[in-house]
C-alpha cells in the first residue's frame, strides 16, 4: 500500500503511545502477538491495521478514552486517495499532522494569491486573521504564538527546508487595517525574503490558469510522501497521489514563469512599502 497522509499519522500517533510507556518495538510486537516487521509497518504508515487490531493495541496500550477515539478515528478511510476532515475533532488531529509534515519536509512551496500566508504575517497580522475565522479573544494569543513558532523553525538553522512563497499582488496592496500595520507587515515580507532558504514571487493580477488558484495551497515534498493541502480552514483537503501533485507542481512551474523575478519582488514590496510610510510620516522603523 502506498502511504496516505491520514495512515502516517496514526501511525506517529502509536509510535508516540508505545514510546511513552517505554515498549521497544520488539517488546511491544510480542505483547500483542504481532511480528515486529509489521509493528513497524503500522508505525510507519507503510500499513494500516484494521479497527479491530487498531483497537486492540490501544486498549494493550491503555490509551486514555479521548485520545482512543481520536487515533480510533484516523484508521477511517486511512487509504483514501484524500483527506478532509468533517468534525473539529478530525481538524485538530489533521492540523497536528500539518505540523509534523511541515517540519520535516525538505521543500515547501506556498501558493496565496488573495492573502499573506500564515507563516509570512507579523503578530498583528496573524492576530487580525484569526479574529476573521471567529477565534475567541482568549485563544490568539496562543494561536500568535504557535505560528510564529513554526515560522522560526522553519527558516532558522542549516537545516532549513527550502520555502518558495508565490503571493498576489492584490495580497500584498490590501490596507491590513491602518498604515503602520501594512508597513510593518511589508518590511517583514522583505525580511523574510532575505533569508537564505526563502524565495519570494510576487504574482501579478490576472494570472488565472488553474480552477483551484484562489484557494490557498501548499506542497509539502517529505522524504517519503508528496502532500498538497489545498482550500481554506477549517476543513482544507489533503491529496497525496502523484498524478495530484504533478497538477499543482504545474501550476508552481506555470507561477515561476509568470511571477516577478526575487528582486523584483522585493523592490515591488519595498515600493508599496514607501507609500504606506507617506501616509504617516517619518516615524521609526516598524518592526515586529
Amino acid at each position: 500500500m502506498a502511504r496516505t497522509p491520514r495512515a502516517v499519522a496514526l501511525g506517529r500517533a502509536l509510535r508516540q503511545e508505545r514510546e511513552a510507556r517505554g515498549f521497544s518495538l520488539r517488546e511491544f510486537a510480542g505483547m500483542i502477538s504481532r511480528d515486529e516487521p509489521t509493528l513497524s509497518r503500522w508505525e510507519t504508515g507503510d500499513r494500516v491495521p484494521s479497527a479491530e487490531q487498531l483497537g486492540r493495541v490501544l486498549g494493550t496500550l491503555g490509551v486514555a478514552e479521548e485520545r482512543f477515539s481520536g487515533i480510533m478515528m484516523l484508521v477511517r478511510d486511512a487509504k483514501a486517495p484524500s483527506w478532509v476532515a468533517f468534525d473539529e475533532t478530525e481538524r485538530q488531529w489533521q492540523r497536528r499532522a500539518y505540523v509534523d509534515f511541515e517540519q520535516e519536509a525538505a521543500a515547501i512551496t506556498l501558493i496565496s494569491l488573495l492573502r499573506i500566508p500564515d507563516l509570512l504575517q507579523t503578530p498583528t497580522t496573524i492576530a487580525a486573521a484569526q479574529r476573521a475565522r471567529g477565534v475567541a479573544e482568549r485563544m490568539i494569543p496562543e494561536q500568535v504564538e504557535a505560528v510564529v513558532g513554526r515560522r522560526e523553525r522553519l527558516t532558522v538553522g542549516h537545516e532549513a527546508p527550502a520555502v518558495t512563497a508565490f503571493i498576489g499582488d492584490s495580497a500584498v496592496r490590501q490596507s491590513f487595517g491602518e498604515p503602520r500595520a501594512a508597513l510593518a507587515q511589508l518590511g517583514h515580507l522583505v525580511d523574510m525574503a532575505r533569508r537564505p532558504n526563502v524565495s519570494l514571487r510576487i504574482v501579478p493580477s490576472g494570472f488565472d490558469a488553474h480552477p483551484d488558484l484562489h484557494a490557498e495551497s501548499t506542497l509539502l515534498d517529505c522524504r517519503q510522501l508528496r502532500i498538497v493541502v489545498t482550500g481554506c480552514l477549517p476543513s482544507p483537503v489533503w491529496v497525496h497521489r502523484p498524478e495530484h501533485v504533478r497538477s499543482y507542481r504545474g501550476l508552481a512551474d506555470d507561477l515561476t514563469a509568470a511571477a516577478l523575478s526575487e528582486v523584483d519582488s522585493i523592490g515591488f514590496i519595498s515600493h508599496l512599502a514607501h507609500w504606506h510610510r507617506s501616509r504617516i510620516g517619518p516615524l521609526v522603523p516598524v518592526r515586529e
